[in-house]
């Protein structure tokens, strides 16, 4: 069927006179074993030195660098701080790209003296970069891995899920998140917490 576009709104008749129906497709999505790997709260930079005095930035090219995003994954940022009071409000801000290769972003913002972790609702293919601003004090960490939310290929405006099974077997039902304009906020959290099964999922776009 490729290029059709099922988002073009075409219609099929029905036995009604003058009432139509909107086409509907079948798409089955898989998601292999190394692609649903368990979350990983430091799987993309791990101990990111943050500072006191300036902004600190870390690229892919940095020693703190693990490994971009098993696939499409929303992101968790974890701030952590042997002085609890050295942690600031301020914003932390990582860019990188969606499943379509466009360039996102989505920040990231502890509580005063509060480290902890923080979880994302976008879907990274791959992180840029990592801006971590001046913080209050000088033992500030920062790990950035990825969770359990998987990024879909579609800009979806209606949650049509038919199945989806785990290493085949069916099962239940998973929690979509889905936006008709922005890419990489359409994402799918499965039952139960991802652990390397083949996960697959048909649904009507």
């Amino acid at each position: 069927m490729y290029p059709f576009n099922p988002f073009k709104g075409q219609t099929i008749q029905t036995n009604a006179p003058g009432v139509v129906a909107d086409i509907g497709y079948i798409a089955n999505l898989t998601w292999a074993a190394a692609e649903t790997v368990a979350a990983d709260t430091d799987g993309i930079f791990k101990g990111i030195v943050a500072s006191a005095s300036a902004v600190v930035t870390a690229k892919p090219d940095s020693d703190k660098f693990v490994a971009q995003p098993p696939c499409a994954r929303n992101l968790t940022v974890t701030v952590a701080a042997t002085t609890a009071a050295h942690v600031k409000a301020a914003e932390i801000v990582v860019t990188g790209k969606n499943i379509a290769g466009e360039t996102i972003t989505e920040n990231f913002t502890p509580t005063d003296d509060a480290p902890a972790t923080l979880t994302g609702t976008k879907a990274f293919a791959s992180v840029d970069s990592v801006s971590i601003p001046k913080q209050d004090g000088a033992s500030v960490t920062v790990d950035v891995g990825f969770g359990e939310l998987i990024g879909l290929p579609y800009k979806l405006a209606k949650k049509r899920v038919l199945l989806t099974l785990n290493d085949g077997v069916v099962d239940t039902a998973p929690t979509l998140a889905i936006s008709a304009s922005a890419l990489e906020s359409n994402t799918v959290d499965f039952n139960g917490s991802l652990d390397g099964s083949v996960m697959d999922m048909s649904i009507i776009v």
